[in-house]
């Protein structure tokens, strides 16, 4: 059963990667040997998993559908293993994470700080930048990320719930330009946009007509959630932004909460962690910890994803 659990860990490695070379990398052993173990499994199974040629490497339908089926059971024997690690081992080591700033500083701080008072053992480095981080190159172990949409990664994305986010604007540009009433006045303002999103993307708005795609043009964009907010006080345009960017700015009048029988797309906060061969049990444990921690807060339900876009 060993052998199998290999076996499939190397497939699921190499669909993941989209190509034996980076799967053999993030496995630590040579193309060649990672090669013969696929030629292995699929002769064992009698069918061809992977489409090959010389540019480029697909599953076939029989590969989706094993993928899916190995995948589950992948977790579960990690998840069973790291479960009688956990209950028997001290936790000990350092922890790279990464968080956006502001979210950082407010929720991931002080639930690190009770992850910590547990496992005294246990190191943290907080990366704090609003930038989308590269895990597997910058050694990040693990990482919080709030958007809309899955990154094209090849991670392992597991949901904490959702985000609220708020269409504002500032008193001095409303009262100049009138409010929106509905989404379709929104062209008439200037957008402040976060540069995570392409520049012609529009802002949505899910109605039971269909979702309704509305923005006006750009007049600033910016990575940072921080500079997005101080320019809608400045009254430069309207924004989109998580709750706890403008709470402060909603709750003193420098900003207008605008559409609020129009929900936006909320968020959804995720936890991301690299698609590795045995994760740490140190790494496990701070997940699961936050899971409970951010599930209780949130609306949205915890539930493991395994992304099926393939690394570059």
């Amino acid at each position: 059963m060993a052998g199998r659990i290999e076996e499939m860990e190397a497939f699921a490695a190499v669909a993941s990667a989209g190509g034996f070379s980076a799967a053999a990398r993030r496995l630590g052993t040579s193309t060649s040997r990672l090669s013969r173990t696929i030629g292995d499994l699929e002769g064992r199974l009698g069918a061809r998993l992977f489409h090959r040629t010389t540019r480029a490497l697909a599953l076939t339908e029989a590969g989706s559908a094993y993928l899916d089926a190995t995948t589950r059971l992948i977790e579960d024997v990690r998840a069973a293993e790291e479960s009688v690690a956990s209950s028997t081992l001290t936790l000990s080591g350092v922890i790279r994470m990464a968080a956006p700033m502001l979210f950082g500083v407010e929720r991931v701080g002080p639930a690190l700080f009770r992850f910590m008072e547990l496992h005294p053992g246990v190191r943290i480095e907080l990366i704090l930048d609003d930038r989308i981080t590269d895990l597997i190159g910058e050694g990040i172990d693990i990482a919080v990320r709030i958007g809309t949409q899955l990154p094209d990664s090849g991670l392992i994305a597991r949901s904490l719930g959702t985000v609220e986010m708020y269409l504002v604007g500032a008193p001095v540009l409303l009262d100049r330009l009138g409010r929106p009433g509905v989404p379709e006045d929104l062209i008439a303002f200037p957008s402040l946009t976060s540069t995570i999103t392409r520049a012609d993307e529009p802002w949505r708005f899910p109605a039971a007509g269909g979702t309704r795609l509305c923005r006006g043009p750009e007049r600033l964009r910016s990575r940072s959630g921080e500079i997005l907010c101080a320019a809608a006080i400045a009254g430069l345009g309207l924004t989109i932004l998580p709750d706890f960017f403008v709470r402060a700015a909603l709750a003193d009048g420098r900003l207008e909460q605008l559409l609020p029988a129009h929900r936006f797309e909320a968020g959804t906060l995720r936890l991301i962690y690299p698609t590795t061969r045995s994760q740490p049990v140190k790494v496990r444990a701070l997940a699961d910890f936050l899971a409970a921690e951010f599930g209780t807060a949130n609306s949205g339900v915890g539930k493991d994803l395994a992304l099926a876009e393939a690394a570059a």
